[in-house]
């Protein structure tokens, strides 16, 4: 069990290539950084492994956001999303190709000045997929602007309930440095 320790990060690009406001990068930076935590602290035994990655930024206003993993897929490996959306429009639903069921991690975290945010969502155990095969799609309520997907894939991720718990923060300062705050884990 670990108690009590604040996440904290001082990067701000976990998940480039992308432009998004420096709001919108330090809630990601503390959203994927909290949830990054979290799971590796289930999977501290298993050696979980960065696979792949692979990032979307709409150009005009949208209904909804897609991003491809580019290469093959492995059956139980973990795939992570982190959705960027206009503040106030909601996710109706996350899918992909493969059929893999998404589960809403943390959020949505709206940025220091209520303009955008930012939520994550994960499938555990996923499907095996070709190259190329799987495409993730987020669709929201209404049109979103400045909307956002970030699609990771790891492995060595304990394939059932691999979320023990999840924080977000938002900076509000110039330093980028980010705390979830003290939290407990099992």
């Amino acid at each position: 069990m670990h108690s009590g320790t604040p996440l904290s990060s001082k990067r701000s690009d976990l998940f480039a290539p992308v432009a998004p406001t420096r709001a919108a990068r330090q809630v990601v930076a503390a959203l994927v950084l909290c949830l990054a935590w979290f799971l590796s602290v289930q999977s501290a035994n298993a050696g979980a492994a960065f696979v792949q990655g692979n990032s979307t930024v709409a150009t005009s206003t949208t209904s909804s956001i897609s991003t491809t993993f580019n290469s093959a897929q492995l059956s139980g490996d973990l795939n992570i999303l982190v959705v960027g959306s206009h503040y106030g429009v909601t996710i109706s639903s996350v899918t992909d190709q493969s059929g893999n069921t998404y589960h809403l991690a943390i959020g949505p975290t709206a940025d220091g000045s209520l303009a955008g945010a930012q939520s994550i969502y994960y499938a555990a155990n996923i499907a095996a997929a070709s190259a190329g095969s799987n495409t993730v799609t987020v669709a929201f309520s209404g049109s979103s602007s400045g909307a956002s997907l970030r699609a990771v894939e790891y492995s060595g991720i304990v394939t059932a309930n691999p979320l023990d718990v999840a924080g977000a923060a938002v900076c509000s300062s110039n330093s980028n440095v980010c705390s979830s705050g003290s939290i407990t884990t099992e």
